[in-house]
This record gives C-alpha cells, sequence and structure tokens, in this order.
C-alpha cells in the first residue's frame, strides 16, 4: 500500500502485504472482484494538505487520474473496474491498517487485472537459502509452468521492506 506524495509527486510505502481481500470485505461489492487484481488504486483525498480550493480541485483530480489509469489499462489489454460508491470509510482505512488517518478520505478504489484465466499458472516453487547474513549475494530459483504459455511475473518481497519489483 502506498501513498501519493502532491507535493513531491511521488509515492510512499505506508503498508506491506496483499490487503485484497480485506478491501473487497470493506467495500461489500459483490460484482466487482477486488481479490484477483493484481493492481488496486486507492485515491485518498488528504484533508491534511492544501486549502479548500485544493481539496475541491481533487475532486476533478480523481475523475482524470481515473480516467488515465482506464486508458493505461487499455491500451494493455487490461481489465479496469472503478468504485466510487465507498460504503464506510473507516471500514477501509481498517482494511488498509489505517484506521487513525481519519484525514484520508477515499474517493475511488480502481482494480485492474487480466481477467482471470481458466488455467493459471501453477503454484511456483522457490528453491534458494531460507537465511543468510548480511552483504552475501544468495541466488534462487524460481520456477512455475503455465497451461496456456502465458508470460509469468514475479514479485518478491523480503521481508525486511525491500523487493525486486516485477521479474
Amino acid at each position: 500500500v502506498y501513498q501519493y506524495e502532491p507535493i513531491t509527486h511521488s509515492l510512499s510505502t505506508i503498508l506491506q502485504g496483499d490487503r485484497r481481500e480485506e478491501i473487497q470485505n470493506a467495500l461489500g461489492t459483490n460484482n466487482i472482484t477486488i481479490t484477483s487484481a493484481p493492481w488496486i488504486t486507492i485515491l485518498c483525498l488528504d484533508t491534511n494538505v492544501g486549502s479548500s480550493t485544493y481539496q475541491t480541485f481533487w475532486y476533478y483530480e480523481t475523475g482524470a487520474i481515473t480516467y488515465n489509469i482506464l486508458l493505461e489499462a487499455a491500451a494493455l489489454n487490461l481489465r479496469s473496474n472503478v468504485i466510487t460508491d465507498i460504503p464506510d470509510e473507516a471500514d477501509l482505512r481498517d482494511a488498509l491498517e489505517l484506521l487513525s488517518q481519519t484525514n484520508l478520505r477515499p474517493c475511488a478504489v480502481i482494480s485492474t487485472g487480466r481477467t482471470i484465466a481458466s488455467n493459471p499458472p501453477e503454484t511456483p516453487t522457490i528453491s534458494g537459502a531460507t537465511s543468510g547474513n548480511v552483504d552475501i549475494t544468495y541466488n534462487y530459483t524460481i520456477k512455475t509452468n503455465d497451461p496456456e504459455g502465458d508470460n509469468v511475473a514475479y514479485w518478491i518481497e523480503w521481508g525486511d521492506g525491500t523487493n525486486t519489483n516485477w521479474l
């Protein structure tokens, strides 16, 4: 989970881990599946940032950001759904472990990904060291098979706040 920093136009990590199921439960959405989406964008107004004019502008910016995500998804042959009816902002903040940050007002949840494949890739096998020492390079092998021959990408979180990005 990342937070957009409008002043620097950057993302900062606020929570690691997969929160899709919690987000799905918080939204209570029956016709849009969040749990199968590899990318979820949650647009939140930070009421601690900017003037009331800026905050009014943020709602227009939410529309522009949503539009850009939908265009990118279409260009990449991905599907995307937009949820703007957030039934309970506190439930969504709680799902993201941000319950105390009442300054964050969720405006939209955008799930993006491929349609669930009829034959998803097999569960990957990972071989390599299970523990190690600082400043020592270790090699790992990750293998899987996709029955439909689709490309497979991996994202590995090492548990220390670092990750591999998409491989």
